[in-house]
């Protein structure tokens, strides 16, 4: 899995309260440790969490205020419709089969 999924996918069980913030912050930590192998929108994110996450310990935020913010860091990484032929995570672009299980037939003129 990418940065992006697991930082996501542990905001998102945190918010729905299927982990306690000591078990977020453990996940979160194994996957900040790595910060600047990452892509800057992934690094932003990181550093948005641990402020507000010291904003929480500090006693700025409250519970609610913390699980909308987390909402809000990780909101650069929502899936978004992908053309066919943008450009992938790796900066390849991806073969020409289309993304979905829908069949496209291109006609090419001759």
């Amino acid at each position: 899995m990418s940065a992006r999924n697991d930082i996501a996918n542990a905001v998102e069980a945190y918010r729905e309260r299927h982990l306690s913030l000591d078990r977020f912050e453990d996940q979160f930590r194994n996957i900040a440790q790595a910060i600047f192998s990452y892509p800057k929108d992934v690094q932003d994110a990181v550093v948005a969490i641990e402020n507000l996450l010291s904003e929480y310990r500090a006693q700025f935020l409250d519970a609610n205020d913390l699980r909308e913010g987390l909402a809000k860091a990780v909101r650069p990484f929502e899936p978004v419709q992908q053309s066919a032929f943008a450009a992938n995570d790796y900066g390849q672009h991806p073969s020409f089969f289309p993304l979905s299980g829908n069949s496209t037939h291109f006609n090419v003129a001759r």
